[in-house]
């Protein structure tokens, strides 16, 4: 797995320093509930609100309440709700109780899923950079944000046979772009059935204003010549994965590294072609090496491609603690923009991050067994999951949870909510934050730094 995010690592060891959360029996604040209530309350409604029983934020609170607390399932969302409806209503009035689990589908499906996922993002990316700044941290790969792109498919959404449609459904597809920088999801989108998630990802790139200092990461399915040149015309960065689908280009890059070269790269000495790292995980020691050469001039690549700067070789090589278990090795092989074999193996490293945001929607909420088939009720559900995501992320940053699995921390919230959403809001309560924070020593240097910082976030928030 790749390494633990550098923001939520700091947040951890401020948070420990500074003695949050509050001590035991201290109770929820306005303060500390004013960040969500007023995301929620910032969500338009597609409906007609003339004939609207249940007010939208009302629903929205009830649902990520109850995904905080391990419900995964709109009948379970009912049932938290009925059981919960007491303690919901110190926040709304629920005049007419809790919607039945159709009504709540119902309700996300006419929720605008852009206008819901802008909402959730600038939040999201408004709190991360206020952390950010209060801990004056730069996180940036070698100056550099970066962005991971993949796809997900939804695996209980699909149909072996619809009747209304007298046809079979087939899963839905989702392309995700996740800041790995700062650990959230910033892009969802659904991929029409009729096409697939290169012309999505395609659109999300040319939606971008800049792509300056942004480094785009992806498999090989998006190393497309058109993403390529969308890539470079916004001034970003780029690492792309080679196979069999770019056959010409995959063998001419895999031929440039001969065991004879690899052994010049290793014993240059000058470490501008070659980094190595070891990891032990799930009881085996994982040793990559990142080769990287500068790409040889081909004026008919350029001509199709655009700036191709090196191509990169890794060997990973899995070594089990089992002596009863054989070592295995592969080989992977890529094109970058970048020239630094560091932030390369950095950026292909924490590409991954994508592939683990995927592994924690699918076992620890579930989303294969969520069979709704309407596309925007799931996509808007699919975005209040990712946003209960990157928050139980960072309760987990908190001294009493950072030994808890996620999925552990999801019952923990069910089972006594009063108590950790007050764990949870001390840490989304900016003033409360600032002032346990402001207690970590920066220097003048730094607090330039995370003032900078901060600016730039604000820049992006306007342009998203």
């Amino acid at each position: 797995m790749p390494k633990q995010n550098k923001v939520l690592k700091e947040l951890s060891q401020a948070l420990k320093d500074a003695g949050l959360p509050p001590k035991e029996g201290a109770k929820l604040t306005k303060s500390q509930t004013r960040e969500v209530m007023s995301v929620l309350e910032s969500v338009p409604d597609g409906r007609v609100s003339a004939m609207c029983d249940y007010p939208l934020p009302e629903v929205l609170l009830l649902v990520f309440m109850g995904v905080l607390a391990d419900c995964n399932q709109w009948t379970e969302l009912e049932l938290f709700g009925n059981t919960n409806l007491r303690w919901l209503r110190k926040f709304y009035r629920y005049n007419h109780g809790v919607p039945s689990h159709d009504e709540l589908r119902y309700i996300f499906s006419k929720i605008p899923t852009k206008q819901f996922q802008d909402v959730i993002i600038r939040f999201l990316e408004a709190n991360i950079a206020h952390i950010k700044h209060a801990l004056g941290l730069d996180t940036a790969l070698c100056g550099l944000t970066h962005y991971a792109i993949d796809g997900k498919e939804e695996n209980g959404t699909g149909r072996s046979y619809c009747a209304s449609r007298q046809d079979k459904v087939r899963n839905q597809q989702t392309l995700h772009v996740w800041n790995v920088t700062d650990d959230i999801c910033i892009y969802s989108e659904a991929i029409d059935s009729k096409t697939n998630e290169i012309p999505v990802a395609q659109n999300f790139l040319e939606s971008r204003k800049s792509l300056r200092n942004i480094l785009i990461t992806f498999d090989a399915l998006h190393t497309q010549k058109k993403t390529w040149k969308i890539i470079l015309k916004k001034h970003g960065e780029a690492i792309g994965g080679l196979k069999g689908n770019q056959g010409g280009l995959l063998e001419n890059v895999s031929l440039c590294f001969d065991e004879k070269t690899k052994k010049e790269l290793r014993e240059g000495g000058d470490g501008k072609g070659y980094y190595k790292t070891v990891e032990k995980a799930h009881s085996q020691i994982e040793t990559r090496e990142y080769y990287l050469l500068k790409a040889y001039e081909d004026k008919e690549r350029d001509k199709e491609w655009g700036k191709i700067t090196s191509f990169i070789c890794v060997v990973k090589t899995i070594n089990p603690t089992d002596p009863s278990k054989s070592p295995s090795q592969e080989i992977r092989y890529y094109i970058s923009t970048l020239s630094d074999v560091i932030a390369c193996a950095e950026g292909i490293r924490g590409h991954w991050a994508c592939e683990v945001g995927h592994w924690c929607l699918d076992v620890i909420f579930r989303e294969d067994d969520n069979t709704t088939m309407d596309i925007n009720a799931y996509q808007n559900l699919s975005l209040l999951i990712k946003m209960t995501l990157h928050l139980i992320k960072l309760l987990k940053t908190l001294p009493k949870y950072s030994k808890y699995s996620m999925k552990s921390i999801r019952k923990v919230i069910g089972w006594d909510y009063e108590h950790t959403l007050k764990d949870l809001f001390s840490i989304l309560d900016r003033e409360a934050l600032k002032e346990s924070l402001g207690e970590v020593k920066m220097t003048a240097n730094d607090k330039k730094k995370a003032s900078e910082l901060l600016k730039q976030e604000e820049e992006d928030l306007r342009h998203f």
